[in-house]
């Protein structure tokens, strides 16, 4: 594992570019899972509240893992401000799918952020910096660090890392209330809800 994550580093260094000046991506996402389903919602936004949930993004890691005994996670509150936002606008469906195994929640909630991060890489090739909301503190913890002392979850943060290098991209999370997460409806096959 090591050496792979070495070798990454190394392959990587090439290409890994970001920059402050990137552009916003005006299409702000929400992402939830449960064992067995995963679902992801859209608004298109300005650039300005953008980039105000991208500085209030989870910038500072932490090292997670599927136990939650065997680390006390930091406090990740929702912002009330965010959760007007997150409950007043207007969410789309990006997609809503079973899982072909089910799994430890958190590990789906990191394979739905994934998937909107190469769906991002899909839809523009332009850099971007965009961002994610969830409710999975273990997700958005483990994303801002990296790495994490979980097998499981490293090997996923090893895919987050290589498409934000290879596609230019900046991805962020900001935490949401579990109520207020428009794709909480997808992930349990509901329509989404209105604002």
């Amino acid at each position: 594992d090591i050496s792979d994550e070495i070798l990454m580093c190394s392959v990587g260094l090439a290409v890994a570019d970001a920059h402050i000046r990137w552009q916003m991506s005006e299409r702000v996402t929400l992402t939830d899972a449960t064992m067995k389903r995963g679902g992801a919602a859209y608004v298109l936004t300005s650039s300005d509240l953008s980039l105000a949930l991208y500085r209030a993004s989870q910038q500072k890691g932490f090292a997670t893992t599927l136990r939650q005994h065997d680390f006390e996670l930091p406090s990740v509150e929702p912002d009330p401000l965010l959760a007007e936002f997150f409950r007043s606008a207007e969410w789309r469906l990006s997609r809503a799918h079973d899982f072909p195994e089910g799994q430890h929640v958190n590990l789906q909630e990191l394979s739905e952020i994934i998937e909107e991060t190469l769906e991002s890489a899909a839809i523009s090739l332009e850099p971007l910096r965009q961002v994610n909301g969830s409710d999975s503190a273990v997700s958005i913890l483990a994303c801002a660090k990296g790495r994490s002392p979980s097998l499981l979850l490293n090997g996923l943060l090893r895919k987050q890392a290589a498409v934000p290098i290879f596609c230019q991209r900046e991805h962020v999370n900001v935490k949401v209330g579990t109520d207020d997460n428009v794709a909480d409806d997808p992930s349990r096959d509901k329509p989404v809800r209105s604002p």
